[in-house]
């Protein structure tokens, strides 16, 4: 049994947004405005005693109860169905996971940070731990790529995420690596905020800005030829063991919609068959 008073973890975030103290309070507390960067659906009962249900389709579903609402500076929730519960181990009872953010006025800019407690400091907990911390990575750069690139405009996402066999390393290297799949073996961590340009096949070119650069883990990165979108190419392993999921995501702004539903198809299609896993 997990006790309330067990040792635990967090993780912490900073980032600094070209935008409003009052516009960021919106994008993280309004339904229509958290569904333009982070979930793929979302409600919000607002204030104190309200609650958040996010939802990228069932069973990645988060919910909590919100415990602080000053608009325009913080806002804690209590998770009572927690992001990245179904990497977490199965314990009878688990301490309790808090996500705190933080708005603060920085010159033109506002500093945004982050707080999210209550993750267990044991091995077990280590698999979870990495992936929402990974997780939390993305969302923040997305929020930002958000508000100061397409303020206002809904967003469109093109999301393939398939299981396969195999070790980080080992996928990793067939998709990203000198001879992979993408022809991304020239990137390395000091990529992050120079171009880059990935060849999926020889009629498609991603190119754009590089973000993230964490082999073997996941890659973020801006895609210029898809309006200014967020791309990301992300591992983690299979809830329950067998294997690794690979998720591919393209968060798009005034696409067409058969557009990405075509990028979905052919994406799909490449991982099956490069990873013999239908």
């Amino acid at each position: 049994m997990i006790l309330a008073d067990t040792e635990t973890r967090s993780i912490t975030l900073e980032t600094e947004i070209a935008a409003s103290p009052e516009r960021v309070w919106k994008a993280l507390t309004e339904a229509e405005e958290l569904m333009r960067w982070f979930p793929l659906e979302a409600r919000v009962v607002p204030g104190v005693g309200g609650s958040m249900w996010l939802s990228w389709g069932y069973p990645v579903v988060a919910e909590s109860i919100i415990d602080v609402w000053e608009p325009g500076q913080r806002l804690r929730t209590t998770e009572s169905r927690p992001l990245g519960i179904l990497l977490q181990p199965n314990q009878i009872e688990n301490p309790p996971r808090s996500v705190e953010y933080t708005i603060e006025s920085s010159g033109d800019k506002t500093r945004l940070s982050l707080v999210h407690s209550g993750f267990v400091a044991s091995s077990n907990w280590n698999q979870v731990y990495s992936g929402v911390r990974c997780g939390w990575e993305f969302q923040f750069r997305s929020l930002r790529h958000y508000l100061e690139r397409h303020d206002g405009n809904d967003r469109v996402v093109g999301w393939i995420k398939q299981q396969v066999d195999g070790t980080f390393e080992q996928v990793w290297v067939n998709l990203m690596g000198k001879n992979g799949r993408l022809g991304a073996g020239h990137l390395s961590r000091g990529s992050e905020g120079f171009p880059y340009s990935i060849t999926p096949s020889r009629d498609e070119i991603i190119r754009g800005t590089v973000e993230i650069y964490e082999p073997p883990k996941q890659f973020i990165a801006t895609a210029s030829d898809w309006n200014d979108a967020l791309f990301r190419i992300y591992l983690v392993e299979h809830p329950g063991g067998g294997g690794l999921d690979v998720s591919i995501w393209l968060a798009t702004y005034g696409v067409p919609a058969e557009k990405i539903k075509a990028f979905q198809e052919r994406w799909k299609e490449m991982i099956q068959k490069l990873f013999l896993r239908s």
